[in-house]
């Protein structure tokens, strides 16, 4: 039970898997680290070459060098390859052939699960949803105890929500309803200095919670922040059943402004300002104050 919740854990960085390096000259890309061809990081498709490797922390650009305006790949091993270690080179070289570097064009972050590349919020909350995350029927696959409990695996016979002690376990409440998951959304709204009341579902939920905000870069800072919430909510959750000692709630509100900043500062703003974001985020960047 515990393996498998961890592992459900790990595949939910959505904001990780769901940013994409759209690559320019290639100077500011990491070669081996940064996912800007396929579908994950090369050092994890071709971990074998990766340990090899020379330059492991290398940018694209330093892994090559222009020749008459054609790019050519250059390669150092701490040794000679074998055999079936140049297959699995010219393996990654056919690869390479899918992308074309540009010259004097800069790299940029794009969003792999929007067309035109671009960060929106609706994409993102379709992605997650889609994901088994909250929001729709499929977001009843999470693992709350009630879920669990349905399923028929044992050792569920305690179906009480993990937060608060009183009421079952279900996606709705743990989210939503349950009285220590609401002190963390209102410590929230706090924050950002506005009010609402709460709501029991995630559709309803996050709609309410978006029209609380109404200009463009603002509102999609503070939808990153209701995903930053349920992320945080449900780490927080299973901290409680599989550790010893778990954060407080003041803690938990801590990690949501640092989880949202991070996501904000690399999607959305990249000069937003930490310092401003955890005591008065509306002044963390001079585009939100307009």
């Amino acid at each position: 039970m515990k393996e498998k919740s961890l592992t459900i854990e790990s595949r939910r960085n959505w904001v990780k898997e769901g940013m994409l390096k759209s690559v320019g000259d290639g100077s500011d890309t990491l070669f081996w680290h940064n996912i800007w061809v396929g579908e994950m990081p090369l050092k994890e498709k071709y971990n074998r070459l990766f340990g090899i490797s020379l330059d492991k922390e290398a940018v694209i650009a330093k892994m090559g060098n222009w020749n008459q305006g054609v790019w050519e790949w250059t390669w150092k091993w701490r040794r000679n390859l074998f055999a079936w270690e140049n297959e699995l080179l010219q393996e990654l070289i056919k690869e390479l052939q899918t992308i074309s570097l540009k010259q004097g064009q800069q790299d940029a972050w794009t969003w792999k699960y929007n067309q035109e590349g671009k960060y929106t919020v609706k994409t993102t909350y379709k992605h997650l949803c889609q994901q088994h995350t909250i929001g729709s029927t499929s977001g009843q696959r999470i693992p709350t105890k009630d879920n669990l409990k349905s399923r028929g695996l044992k050792g569920q016979d305690d179906d009480k929500c993990v937060l608060c002690g009183v009421e079952v376990e279900s996606v709705e409440h743990l989210f939503f309803k349950c009285e220590v998951s609401w002190s963390i959304w209102a410590s929230c709204y706090d924050w950002w200095n506005l009010k609402t009341v709460g709501q029991g579902k995630g559709w309803i939920h996050i709609e309410q919670h978006t029209g609380l905000v109404s200009r463009g870069l603002m509102k999609e800072m503070w939808i990153v922040i209701w995903f930053a919430t349920i992320w945080s909510i449900w780490l927080w959750r299973n901290q409680k059943i599989f550790k010893d000692e778990a954060d407080s709630w003041e803690r938990v509100l801590e990690l949501i402004k640092f989880r949202s900043f991070y996501w904000c500062k690399t999607t959305l703003c990249p000069d937003l300002v930490q310092d401003k974001w955890r005591s008065k985020p509306k002044e963390g960047h001079k585009r939100l104050q307009q």
